[in-house]
């Protein structure tokens, strides 16, 4: 029997949580992952009794650990990599397109590409284990799925440019207090009980009040993220095929095999 990369739980209080379902892989986003997560959003934007989106990985290890090294390894033109872009940006913004809140919970890493996607939601709850980090530099390669716009929106150019150009780990605490981690949760408590107690203050409303004000929100976002979209594209496709990137990916994955 097939794994599913993506399990999707609908419950009757407007509350649907979808899992991100490749725990032995670090829940890494292949092309196929990202192409249902994709499709599984665009449903949601179709259902009018949808209140809010718990986005999560399986197991304990990570929530999204990025892109997925081995299988990208083989994609090496300029057109391969706008379609690594392409992919993940389509999928990430029917994320924040989604008409209902979304919320991250992050039960794990979210590196890399995995930050991109945390950052796509709209709330973020994590274990106190946890772990957010923009280490695309590690890799000589840029943000790709509109992570990095969502980052300068969130902080700012100046900030955001440090965190980018250092391309290090955080924990939760500083992630905290730097504003991107809205709740840091107990490693014994429930992470979907933690969404589920903030969302209470909101899911007595009618989903289309809900849907109404998410819709607001997200227009605020836009102009900014579609004027940095195609600097972002360009930026990631250029470093893409350059060696430095692919002597720094065969050194990751040579340092994931041990």
């Amino acid at each position: 029997m097939t794994t599913r990369l993506l399990l999707v739980n609908r419950g009757d209080d407007g509350v649907v949580t979808v899992t991100i379902n490749r725990p032995e892989q670090r829940n890494a986003l292949s092309l196929n992952a990202l192409g249902q997560l994709r499709e599984s959003f665009l449903e949601l934007h179709n259902d009018p009794s949808l209140k809010c989106v718990i986005l999560t990985g399986a197991g304990d290890r990570s929530f999204a650990a990025g892109g997925d090294l081995k299988e990208l390894a083989s994609y090496r033109t300029r057109k391969e990599a706008a379609l690594v872009s392409r992919s993940g940006r389509d999928a990430l913004n029917a994320i924040r397109q989604c008409p209902a809140p979304v919320y991250a919970a992050i039960n794990g890493h979210a590196l890399g590409g995995g930050a991109e996607l945390a950052m796509a939601c709209d709330f973020r709850f994590a274990h106190a284990s946890a772990t957010l980090g923009f280490i695309q530099g590690r890799l000589n390669i840029t943000t790709s799925w509109g992570g990095g716009s969502d980052l300068i929106a969130k902080l700012g150019a100046g900030r955001a440019l440090e965190l980018l150009l250092a391309s290090r780990t955080m924990n939760m605490v500083e992630a905290r207090e730097l504003g991107l981690i809205d709740q840091i949760v107990p490693n014994t408590a429930n992470l979907g009980d933690a969404v589920r107690a903030h969302a209470a203050q909101y899911l007595s409303k009618p989903a289309n009040v809900i849907q109404a004000f998410t819709r607001l929100a997200h227009a605020a976002k836009s102009p900014l993220r579609d004027s940095l979209e195609p600097i972002e594209f360009d930026s990631f496709v250029g470093t893409w095929v350059q060696d430095a990137h692919w002597e720094a990916a065969a050194e990751s994955l040579s340092k994931a095999k041990r």
